[in-house]
This record gives C-alpha cells, sequence and structure tokens, in this order.
C-alpha cells in the first residue's frame, strides 16, 4: 500500500519550488490532490502534467470566498478532503520589524494565518465527516531563529505557528491532526536568487556565500524541494497517526532541537 493511498489533499501555494514538489509527492505517493494558486498558468500546467490525479483551481488565499471555492473543487471533483498543505507565502520585504509599516504586517499575518484558516474552516467539517485528517502548515527556520532584517515575515511565521497549535488542540477530537513543517534552506531559484544577491553585497562569488552556507548544514548539501515534500507526505500518512501539535524540522541538520 502506498503512502497516501487514495487519499485526497488540497495543496494551496505552488510555486515553482516546494510548492509544486508538495503536490507531486502526495500523487507520487498515491493520493490524488487538488492544487491551487493564484497563477492560473501555474496551476493549469501543473494539474495538467499531474493527470487524473489532480485538479487545479485559482485562487487567492486572502480571499475568503476564493479559499471556499477551492474546498468545494475538491468534494465536488473527489468527494472527501483528507489533507491540506498550506504552503502559501509572500517574498518578505528585507525590512526591520521596527522599520515595517502596518500594511506589510496585515499582508503578512493576512497570507500566513487568514488564508490558512479559511482554508482549515473549510476542510475540517468533511475531514471530520470521513474521520478524521491531517493538516501541515508549511513554516519557517525563523521560527527557532528569527533573522533581522525579516520582520513581517518573522511575525507572520510566529503567528502562524501559533495558528496551528490552536487548530491541533481544538480539532483533535475530530481526528484531525495538525503540525508546522519547518523547513530550512531549499535549494532552488528563490535560494539562489537569494545567495547571489547577498554576494553582491558582500561583494564575494556566489560559490563562496554557498559553500559557507553548506558549512553550516550536518550533511554538507542543500536539501532539495522533494526531501521537504516527503516530510510533509509523512505528516499527511498515517504513519504519523498519533503526531500532532508538533514542529517536524527538515533542514539537513543546520540546528537541532
Amino acid at each position: 500500500m502506498s503512502l497516501l493511498d487514495g487519499r485526497v489533499v488540497l495543496v494551496a501555494g505552488i510555486g515553482p519550488g516546494l510548492g509544486s514538489a508538495l503536490a507531486e509527492r502526495v500523487v507520487h505517493h498515491g493520493g490524488r490532490v487538488v492544487v491551487s494558486a493564484r497563477s492560473g498558468d501555474r496551476v493549469g500546467a501543473l494539474a495538467e502534467r499531474l493527470g487524473d490525479a489532480a485538479v487545479g483551481v485559482v485562487a487567492d488565499v486572502t480571499e475568503r470566498d476564493q479559499c471556499a471555492s477551492v474546498v468545494e473543487a475538491a468534494l465536488d471533483a473527489f468527494g472527501r478532503i483528507d489533507g491540506l498543505v498550506y504552503n502559501a507565502a509572500l517574498i518578505p520585504p528585507l525590512t526591520p520589524v521596527i522599520e515595517s509599516t502596518p500594511a506589510q504586517i496585515r499582508d503578512a499575518v493576512a497570507v500566513g494565518v487568514e488564508g490558512a484558516l479559511s482554508l482549515v474552516q473549510g476542510c475540517a467539517p468533511a475531514m471530520a465527516t470521513a474521520g478524521g485528517g491531517s493538516i501541515v502548515l508549511v513554516g519557517s527556520a525563523v521560527v527557532r531563529h528569527p533573522k533581522p532584517g525579516f520582520g513581517a515575515y518573522n511575525v507572520g511565521k510566529h503567528a502562524a505557528l501559533g495558528l496551528a497549535r490552536s487548530l491541533a488542540l481544538e480539532l483533535g477530537p475530530d481526528g484531525i491532526r495538525v503540525n508546522t513543517l519547518v523547513v530550512g534552506k531549499i535549494d532552488g531559484e528563490r535560494l539562489r536568487s537569494y545567495l547571489s544577491e547577498m554576494a553582491d553585497r558582500q561583494d564575494r562569488s556566489l560559490a563562496e556565500v554557498e559553500a559557507e552556507y553548506v558549512s553550516r548544514i550536518a550533511l554538507g548539501r542543500l536539501p532539495d524541494p522533494v526531501e521537504h515534500a516527503d516530510a510533509a507526505a509523512f505528516l499527511l500518512s498515517p504513519l504519523s497517526r498519533s503526531i500532532t501539535g508538533h514542529m517536524l524540522d527538515a533542514n539537513g541538520g543546520e540546528y537541532f532541537d
């Protein structure tokens, strides 16, 4: 039997890196997936690539009615919802929190917390009817060690962690588990862009900056999106059936907790 055999998982936030890998690994592990993002081209291309096991829905998670449409589409297509992976995020403004505007904080909370809550509120009744489910909120290493200059992003991710813990407590009696996947560095376009920017700021080569980052990771390499997506698949699967309210670190050994 496959890890997610027959399970229906909604994946919100399917960027070119981790988001797409999350959807692909759900299908790889035997599940069916509903993929959602604001980009119609990206949603359509991914759903087409995954075939009959996938349905794509274009939606903005900050709009509550659009979140409801994603849930409705999942139920129309597959008749049930067993899992939700919330991966929607904003590229953080590199601004200290003391210099952040109220709008920047609101935007971070709208995407990190309000969107997640809207989708959970939509999915939870269907999960409860099915006898339970698993919700994974994709977090960040900033909840372990906040980074200077990532003010609004730090606030949003810490708020999302509080949401996950509250939901785990409240939804547990319905058999619904809620966990946070705390991701570290993910090899890919976004990280390469960030490292390149750091190299320019420090007047160093990209290779030097990357080697410095890798030197802090116990495995001696940057984990790729598939490795993080498989950690999410574990949290969605029956193998983690007694785990809820937990933060699972996926970082290659960048830090230990």
